[in-house]
């Protein structure tokens, strides 16, 4: 599964600048050649005076062949290719091989094998070609900012020879004036730009970079770990990345205030959607649920996850929440994805999967999965979408009490006879037979066997 990366580039250098992005280069085991790694301008963006802009990338690495119109040196760009998806080989597993060989004149890769080492994958090539040769490219791609797999590393192809490449999830942010597959002096290209390192150091386990071009010239990168990722993108979006890091959360409490101001974006969100009865009838839809001890008020998980889904283009149409005997609260969230179709069954699952690992909150809750509705089902489930938008809004609009840590900021339970379950504004949770969870003091939400939350949270 593929795991993607963010890069956020914010400007504060005093004048609007061109800046590129490279990869660091592979680590490389050859035999049958010694030639020059050559590194290519991956990405290229201009970017106003505090402005910013933001670079997504993912795991996926692709082997890539090419030509080159001119013997290869720093200036020359190369605009041809053709890749294939490279599986990288994990414990035992071995990485992909690709045999590369020249047909009319044209470089391909041929049918994937199993034979590189774990963590890479290899390129072979055969007797096609002239050797030396100053043409044929062999190296590693990734896709850029257009959607096209581009060169970021490679070197020309020898006869019988074999290259295998380990990816390091690296990368390097600087002002420039190259164009995006141009070969360039990796050292003197790189000397003073920003680093993002996602394969150790400060940036290992995190997926979520801010590389910050200041006043002096420097690049700061602060790295966010995932409770604070929804705050940054909502900051982003709203042209207020500046003001994000200047004065980020630096406690529990301010990161409950900046929650609050989250909650308020995603609520202004659905307030712009089309709640009209006529709307087309939604097809493309999936029930995604989540599972919470009953001793837990998720207020502050249902916010995560239906933040991070309207952040990815989902709409969230309708929640449920139910409780089964054993105390737990199933919370069922019916989305649809962007554009109501061409979302695969995959891609689907794996943004509902990062949807509830952005819930951080040591509550227990357990990731039920996801699944398309049937089309019958989904017609029929139409009709209730303009109230479930309406209470998920008036449930948003009231706000998230700062006291509160997903309704139990001190862990407390008791229990009532009647078995109902109420919220105190000071985090106890006391549990009522009826399996409905009642909020009391400020801020808290309570959910019902029919819905959505109602009341204040």
């Amino acid at each position: 599964m593929s795991t993607t990366y963010t890069i956020i580039l914010q400007n504060d250098h005093g004048k609007a600048g061109k800046y590129s992005v490279f990869s660091e280069p592979p680590q490389t085991d050859e035999t049958g050649t010694t030639n020059q790694v050559y590194t290519n301008a991956w990405i290229e963006k201009q970017v106003p005076v505090h402005g910013n802009v933001t670079i997504k990338t993912s795991s996926d690495i692709y082997a890539w062949t090419g030509t080159v119109p001119s013997t290869p040196a720093p200036g020359v760009v190369v605009q041809s290719g053709t890749s294939a998806i490279a599986n990288l080989g994990i414990g035992a597993a071995n990485g992909s091989s690709f045999p590369m060989t020249i047909t009319d004149g044209t470089p391909t890769l041929g049918d994937e094998t199993r034979s590189a080492k774990a963590g890479a994958f290899e390129i072979t090539t055969d007797t096609s070609f002239t050797s030396p040769n100053e043409t044929y490219l062999i190296g590693m791609g990734k896709v850029n900012d257009l959607g096209i797999v581009s060169p970021v590393a490679s070197v020309l192809a020898d006869n019988n020879a074999s290259f295998t490449m380990t990816p390091i999830m690296k990368f390097y942010i600087g002002l420039s004036y190259f164009q995006e597959g141009e070969i360039v002096d990796f050292q003197k290209a790189t000397k003073n730009s920003g680093v993002v390192d996602f394969s150790q150091g400060p940036g290992l386990g995190k997926f979520v970079a801010v590389v910050t071009h200041d006043s002096n010239g420097d690049f700061i990168t602060k790295y966010y770990p995932n409770s604070e990722v929804n705050d940054l993108l909502w900051a982003v979006r709203d042209n207020k990345l500046g003001e994000f890091l200047s004065d980020p959360p630096t406690s529990e409490d301010e990161k409950l205030r900046t929650l609050q101001s989250m909650l308020g974006k995603l609520s202004e969100l659905l307030d712009t959607m089309n709640l009209s009865d006529t709307e087309p009838a939604v097809t493309n839809r999936w029930i995604g649920t989540v599972k919470w001890p009953g001793s837990v008020a998720p207020a502050v998980g249902i916010a995560s996850i239906v933040g991070y889904l309207v952040y990815k283009g989902y709409k969230v149409d309708y929640c449920s929440t139910s409780s089964s005997p054993k105390g737990q609260n199933t919370v069922k969230f019916t989305l649809t994805p962007p554009g109501n179709s061409g979302r695969d069954s995959g891609t689907v699952k794996v943004d509902w999967d990062n949807a509830v690992a952005s819930d951080t909150q040591p509550d227990g809750h357990v990731n039920g999965g996801v699944y398309q509705v049937p089309q019958e089902l989904s017609r029929s489930q139409n009709s209730q979408k303009r109230m479930s938008l309406m209470q998920i809004r008036d449930a948003l609009t009231t706000g998230l009490d700062d006291d509160v840590n997903n309704g139990h900021h001190n862990g407390h339970s008791s229990g009532y006879e009647n078995g109902r379950s109420n919220v105190h504004h000071h985090g106890y949770v006391q549990s009522q037979k009826d399996g409905s969870n009642n909020s009391m003091g400020n801020g808290l939400a309570k959910y019902s066997s029919k819905g959505v939350s109602v009341g204040n949270y």
